[in-house]
């Protein structure tokens, strides 16, 4: 009967690790754990929390890419980066060891939701536009355009049409 090693089994391992092969019957470390108790899979973690939980202090920690896409916008980005959920774009130079990453949202863990910057001031804040607060007052950065009307520091203006005041109720 020929060796074990012959027969595509493997002795040795650490139990949960799914196997890593580095070559011919040869186990490499893995990151990847299974917990057959609650059906729940690990990446970087020995204690996943979910079905599948990924731990790890490189970044980005999850990838989602189509190769379809045109040039650098095939890949997309989700990260936990210091307390906060981000999203973004990566570049295509994905091999080489300055890749470029680009955020474009974050979530803060204080529920403060950002487009296009890394510092969120209020719950919802967009770059170059404004910082939206509720119950208080929210600040326009370049003004506010709405149906010809445009409101900015300095007042507004009415474009196309006229401004209309009406006041229904009765006076005692």
């Amino acid at each position: 009967s020929p060796p074990a090693k012959d027969k595509g089994e493997v002795t040795g391992g650490t139990p949960g690790f799914l196997p890593v092969y580095i070559g011919s019957n040869v186990l490499g470390p893995s990151t990847i754990f299974y917990d057959s108790s609650h059906s729940r899979v690990g990446i970087g973690t020995s204690t996943p929390f979910a079905m599948l939980s990924i731990a790890s202090s490189t970044k980005p920690q999850l990838m989602l890419s189509d190769p379809d896409a045109s040039v650098d916008q095939k890949h997309w980005y989700a990260s936990s980066t210091k307390g906060s959920l981000t999203f973004g774009t990566i570049a295509d130079n994905l091999a080489t060891s300055s890749i470029s990453i680009s955020e474009k949202i974050r979530i803060t863990n204080a529920g403060l939701f950002g487009v296009g910057t890394t510092t969120p001031g209020s719950i919802l804040s967009i770059q170059e536009v404004g910082n939206f607060v509720a119950n208080g007052t929210s600040t326009i950065f370049n003004g506010l355009r709405v149906g010809g009307i445009l409101a900015t520091s300095s007042g507004i203006t009415i474009t196309g049409g006229g401004l209309t005041n009406s006041v229904s109720g009765t006076s005692t």
